[in-house]
């Protein structure tokens, strides 16, 4: 329980106590108004409890989206580490052709590189799953937009040369 939690129960209590009329002196009865303010009181925790308990579950959702975006990244490694090792050289020239031009175009989806290149949208998607895994564009977005191209074409002549495309 939060600090501020504790001071809003307290509070409510010392309401009560006050509205109630308990002291060592007096006890006055039970009024309506009384149970009004009690069932306010009631009401107003009931709702700090619940905005508490939205911000808590938003807390979650971020960090489950970290920890997914993490688990992407780890797979990608992944498939990254795997798919070299398996890659052939025709593999890797269609690799470097398409973020050549993806380059170029200023962008990438899958469904423009499977009509540029005239390949499967099964192929497509796998070439720009490994092009982001490889650093060389951003993330899929949720509205189907391209991709953006987070290197330019020196970096691309770069990495070739480094073998990262065989």
């Amino acid at each position: 329980m939060s600090n501020f939690t504790k001071i809003v129960l307290e509070l409510a209590f010392v309401v009560l106590l006050i509205n109630f009329g308990i002291s060592f002196k007096s006890s006055n009865p039970v009024t309506q108004g009384n149970l009004i303010v009690f069932l306010l009181i009631i009401v107003y925790l009931g709702y700090k409890a619940f905005i508490l308990l939205c911000e808590k579950i938003n807390e979650l959702n971020k960090s489950v989206k970290e920890i997914e975006k993490s688990i992407l990244k780890a797979e990608c490694r992944i498939e990254r580490n795997v798919k070299s090792v398996n890659c052939n050289d025709k593999i890797n020239d269609l690799l470097f052709e398409v973020a050549r031009w993806a380059i170029s175009v200023g962008g990438i989806s899958a469904y423009a590189v499977q009509r540029h290149f005239k390949i499967s949208l099964d192929s497509a998607e796998w070439v720009v799953d490994s092009l982001y895994c490889m650093g060389v564009c951003g993330p899929s977005k949720e509205n189907s937009e391209q991709r953006a191209m987070l290197i330019g074409m020196d970096e691309l002549m770069q990495l070739e040369r480094s073998g990262r495309f065989g």
